[in-house]
Order: structure tokens, then C-alpha cells, then sequence
């Protein structure tokens, strides 16, 4: 791709750009497309940001990225749906703050491949009509695909406006192959979690990561990106997206790292009852502490692994560790009550302080009867807590009343409730 006059960005070989900043420099691609139209610039702009607005919905006939299929059943899905709504509404919003802040940049004309999306019929009408030309149409289909680019690079993360994208010369153009991967994903199955990391990574860094990786969040020397539940500081935080960060995790890197849970299949992880469970100690309700440290367990070239380390005082005090991969896994497939139900008192459970399961290196499960494991709210210790428990029929209680929990749990009795509130 190569304009008549400048390049419509700085961007180079390659800078990280916020959303903003990339709508900024996009803007001298609209004001080209603008000004190569025989019209009213006013009337001209509205139409083509209103064919940009289509363009990003996520149905009807100009959807370029259709996400209105119900998802019953898969919250992946249903959340990252919800990703690209919201990431959409920044793009317009920047869009129609800042139309035309172009960096002074003054682009006639470029060569941009048709990559076959719809246009509204005003903008057919304005583009392809005797007012159009070439170089309007070369620029608007480049202003429009950036943008789409965009979305779609922002749909696995958290905060859009926080996170910051790898861009070049060509802007996304080079996420083109792993964006089509995306969502061909996104909109026929449940897609896979390795999936999202994998093209965060590419929007990111520029990489999707080593081969059959199963990462769940990577760093390099300018930041890192790991599951939203970490930065929120709340287990009911998003399971699925993933939230950028200016700080690397592990200092003194200074190649790309991808983060991978210590097991490759929990099944294989060591097993036990909760009824084994040693007997209580004195002094319960001690506080537990947490925080993040590099892994103990071997990782191939180019990964590594994180552990919460956990402690508390009182004679058995830890530290103990527990794979993060093994916990952001009990995250995602853990279950949630409807957000909107009504609180009440739980099923009649056994009631165990979570802090109990954390020096035991296993991963707990109930044959019979019913617990909820108290965490004290702590996002990290309970996120601890939550990497010693089995997946199947774990429950994030919030309050909820009984009808709720069951329901949710699609189950007559509930195994494992763990209680994340303080």
C-alpha cells in the first residue's frame, strides 16, 4: 500500500498506539476521501462516519462482523460479543470527537485492495456516483477497514481505551490473516481461550507465540497482558478477556514471554476428597496473603509459568504455591449465578475456610454432600483457592439466594460453592 503523497500515518516500522491515537491518524484518510467528493464536506463526512457506524454494528446488512447469533450456552461468546459492542461505540465516539485531526497530513490518494465489505447506499451513492472517484473510494475503503481492524484487534481485551496495539506503515493491515482466524472462531464455536490469548498476542507484539501453545497471557519488554480477573481485582470479573498493562510481570526479560499453566490437563492433576481434609486448626480466620512469583515447574523455550504464593500467619503460616494457569482455568470454567438474582440464604452446606485446601497440592472435589469455602473476598488468595479446586461444579457465590445457586449449578445439589464476598 503506497500513497501519492505521504504515508497516512507515522507509524513506521512499528510503534504501540492507543485507540485513540490510531483513530487520530486514521482521520487523514476520511479528510482524503472527503475532499477527493464534488459534495458539501459536512453532508459528505456525516454519510461516510454513518457507512463506518453500519460497518461496525454487529448485525444487519452491513455488518462486518456478524455477532448477532444467540449464544445460549456459550458465555465466550456472550462476553466477547459484548467486547466488540463496546469497542465499537469508542471507535465512533473518537470518530466524531476528533473528525478530521489528521496529524496535518494531507493524502490524495493510495492504493487499498477491496477487501469486499458493504457499503450504505448514501455511501454508494456518494463514492461510485459522478461526485466519487478512485482516489475517494481508495481512501474511504482504507479508513473503513483500519477501523474494523481496530475493533476486532480490541475484542479480547478489557478497557479498550487502556490498551495499546502494535501498528505499522500499513496500520493493522498485517493482523489480517489471524483477525479472519478470530472470528471465524468467534462466530461458529465455543471458541477456545488459547484462541483469544493467541490473537491478542498478534494484535499486541506481532506474534502469535510459540506453536500449540496454550497461553493464557504473555509479556515483553514494553508490557504485559494477562486475564482481566488479575487487574480487576474481582472474581466476577470478565473469564475471558484479557486486560493490557504498561509493567511486565517477570523484570530483567528481554525477549517475549508466554505464561502456561504447569499442567497441561488438570485431569491428570492429583485428586482428593474434601472430606479428607485434615482436621481444623485453632486460631481460624487468619488473613492470607498472596502475590504473583515466577513458576517453579519446567516450561518449554519461550514460555514460563506464574504461581500465586500464599501465606498467612500462625503456625502454618506457607508459603504455599499454586499454579496460576490451574487457577485462571477454575476461573473460566467455574459457574455464576444470574447477576440479577435475588439474595437469600444459601443451600445448607459445610462450611470450610478456603485457606484449609492451600497446602495441599491437589485438586478438591466432593463425592458427597455440599461445602462453601470461604475466601474472605481477597481477589488473589481466593483466585489460590479457586487453582486447589476441580472445575466440575464450581460455583462463585455471591449471595445468592438457593432457587439461584441450583439452578445455575443445573443440579438438585450444588458440590463446591466458593464464597467471593469479604
Amino acid at each position: 500500500m503506497s500513497g501519492t503523497d505521504d504515508r497516512w500515518n507515522a507509524f513506521g516500522d512499528g510503534r504501540t498506539v492507543s485507540p485513540a491515537e490510531f483513530v487520530a491518524a486514521s482521520a487523514a484518510l476520511l479528510d482524503g476521501a472527503v475532499r477527493a467528493v464534488s459534495g458539501p464536506a459536512a453532508e459528505v463526512r456525516a454519510h461516510l462516519v454513518a457507512g463506518l457506524a453500519a460497518s461496525l454494528d454487529l448485525a444487519g446488512p452491513y455488518a462486518t462482523t456478524r455477532l448477532d447469533v444467540p449464544a445460549t450456552g456459550n458465555a465466550a461468546r456472550a462476553e466477547l460479543t459484548a467486547s466488540a459492542a463496546a469497542a465499537a461505540e469508542l471507535i465512533m465516539d473518537l470518530v466524531q470527537a476528533g473528525a478530521g485531526s489528521g496529524g496535518g497530513r494531507r493524502v490524495t490518494d493510495l492504493r487499498s485492495p477491496c477487501v469486499g465489505y458493504g457499503w450504505t447506499p448514501s455511501v454508494v451513492e456518494w463514492l461510485m456516483g459522478p461526485a466519487g472517484g478512485h482516489p475517494a473510494r481508495n481512501l474511504y475503503n482504507e479508513w473503513l477497514h483500519q477501523l474494523v481492524l481496530l475493533r476486532d484487534a480490541l475484542i479480547p481485551f478489557d478497557r479498550h481505551g487502556e490498551t495499546r496495539l502494535l501498528v505499522t506503515a500499513e496500520g493493522l493491515r498485517r493482523i489480517v490473516d489471524e483477525r479472519d482466524r478470530f472470528v471465524l472462531e468467534l462466530t461458529t464455536r465455543r471458541i477456545a481461550h488459547r484462541s483469544v490469548v493467541r490473537f491478542a498476542a498478534v494484535a499486541a507484539v506481532g506474534g502469535p507465540g510459540p506453536a500449540r501453545l496454550s497461553a493464557y497471557g504473555f509479556q515483553w519488554p514494553g508490557g504485559s497482558v494477562l486475564p482481566a480477573v488479575l487487574s480487576r481485582g474481582d472474581l466476577l470479573a470478565p473469564r475471558y478477556r484479557l486486560a493490557w498493562s504498561p509493567e511486565a510481570v517477570l523484570d530483567d526479560e528481554e525477549q517475549p514471554l508466554f505464561f502456561v499453566p504447569a499442567a497441561a490437563d488438570y485431569l491428570e492433576l492429583p485428586h482428593r476428597d474434601l472430606a479428607a481434609l485434615p482436621p481444623e486448626e485453632p486460631a481460624t480466620g487468619r488473613p492470607v496473603t498472596a502475590r504473583l512469583v515466577r513458576g517453579e515447574s519446567a516450561a518449554d523455550a519461550g514460555t514460563v509459568t506464574l504461581d500465586l504464593e500464599a501465606e498467612s500467619a500462625g503456625p502454618a503460616r506457607g508459603p504455599w504455591r499454586v499454579d496460576l494457569g490451574q487457577a485462571l482455568r477454575g476461573h473460566r470454567y467455574a459457574l455464576r449465578p444470574d447477576a440479577a438474582a435475588e439474595p437469600g440464604p444459601p443451600p445448607e452446606t459445610t462450611v470450610v475456610e478456603g485457606r484449609r485446601l492451600l497446602p495441599e497440592p491437589a485438586l478438591f472435589t466432593a463425592r458427597t454432600g455440599r461445602y462453601r469455602l470461604l475466601t474472605g473476598g481477597e481477589p488473589l488468595p481466593a483466585l489460590a483457592v479457586l487453582g486447589r479446586l476441580h472445575p466440575d461444579g464450581t460455583v462463585l457465590y455471591a449471595g445468592e439466594g438457593r432457587a439461584a445457586v441450583e439452578s445455575t449449578a443445573r443440579r438438585s445439589e450444588p458440590v463446591l460453592l466458593l464464597d467471593v464476598r469479604q
